[in-house]
């Protein structure tokens, strides 16, 4: 902390204006400490002259003058008035604590760089997945909650991706070098009708060896890039953890029933389980494929009995070599999510 200061005579510098590459302007008053040596305050005052502020001055301090910041105005027509306190030991003291000597002009034309983008001396907001900010991942997951409204099992990929690209308001790009992966005009693997769009967009590009990395545009938004799994160290997931149990996320998975099935194609099991319980079922594919399953070639058979249809569903699936697990959509609407025993 500064020590107190006294009043003294004022020494007013004119301010002198730059031009810079930042559009809120900056304006520093430096308030020297009464008994600091006179030549510290011109030598600070050639630095800082040459950080490309909007303006800056010298004046002696009062006893109550602490370092901060006013700002007056927002968004591009913000002005950020400065106040930085010059000790007699040479050392400026900026708002939030920094401490700078001449030596750290570097730091301090970061320090200036940051209240000028951000609006704060803290620096750029921290970074989350995918190089977002919290803000943006959260208005991303929101702006891709909207179901399909239109039914999806018997259209190709593309054209999938297409309508989900009208139901939203996020950017689609498809990376060129994914673009080979739709050239045979696959199918859409599942039906998404219902699915909220961020999770359907990655359940439909998925079997094609392919995912989806939101990404920072340069004008502060969002975009959504398909691109070839290889190229992307994260990518948007199908469907997300639930944070409640599965019997209080999809209660109707705990309704008992007499059932068996019968040589039945797994497929046609899963999904029949799947409309019962009223939630839609979304599959691994190109895991499946890569262990060699054919949901539609491989037959399932369970036991006539009493049972509930989390069971019945375990039961068809363990002997293909899969799994379950449920999931929710970006609308918090729970989901079924099959997926191979075998990574």
């Amino acid at each position: 902390m500064i020590r107190t200061l006294v009043k003294i005579a004022t020494l007013l510098v004119a301010s002198t204006f730059f031009t810079t590459a930042w559009s809120q302007q900056v304006h520093l008053q430096v308030l020297t400490e009464p008994d600091a040596p006179p030549g510290n305050a011109y030598k600070w005052l050639d630095a800082l002259k040459k950080l490309g502020l909007d303006g800056v001055r010298l004046s002696t301090a009062r006893p109550v003058d602490q370092p901060g910041v006013r700002t007056v105005g927002e968004g591009e027509r913000a002005r950020h008035e400065v106040t930085a306190l010059l000790a007699r030991d040479n050392v400026l003291h900026v708002p939030g604590g920094g401490r700078y000597r001449l030596s750290d002009v570097g730091r301090l034309r970061q320090f200036f760089a940051d209240l000028k983008q951000h609006g704060s001396t803290d620096g750029p907001p921290p970074r989350q997945a995918f190089g977002l900010t919290a803000e943006q991942l959260v208005a991303l997951h929101q702006a891709l909650a909207p179901a399909v409204n239109f039914e999806t099992a018997a259209l190709t990929a593309k054209d999938t991706i297409r309508g989900i690209a009208t139901c939203i308001q996020v950017p689609i790009t498809i990376d060129p070098n994914a673009m080979r992966a739709f050239a045979k005009n696959p199918p859409t693997f599942d039906e998404l009708r219902g699915v909220s769009c961020g999770t359907a967009l990655a359940a439909v590009v998925r079997p094609l060896g392919l995912v989806v990395v939101p990404r920072a545009t340069d004008g502060g938004g969002v975009e959504l890039l398909v691109t070839d799994f290889r190229n992307a160290q994260e990518a948007w997931p199908v469907g997300w953890p639930l944070e409640k149990p599965d019997r209080e996320a999809m209660p109707k998975l705990f309704e008992f029933l007499p059932a068996r099935i019968e040589n039945a194609p797994l497929k046609d099991a899963a999904t029949a389980i799947a409309q019962r319980v009223e939630a839609p079922i979304l599959f691994d594919h190109n895991a499946m494929a890569r262990h060699g399953i054919d949901l539609k070639k491989t037959l399932v058979s369970t036991p006539e009995g009493r049972t509930y249809y989390k069971k019945l569903l375990d039961r068809a699936l363990f002997d293909a070599g899969l799994k379950f697990e449920v999931r929710k959509d970006e609308a918090e609407k729970p989901l079924l999510w099959v997926y191979t025993i075998k990574k």
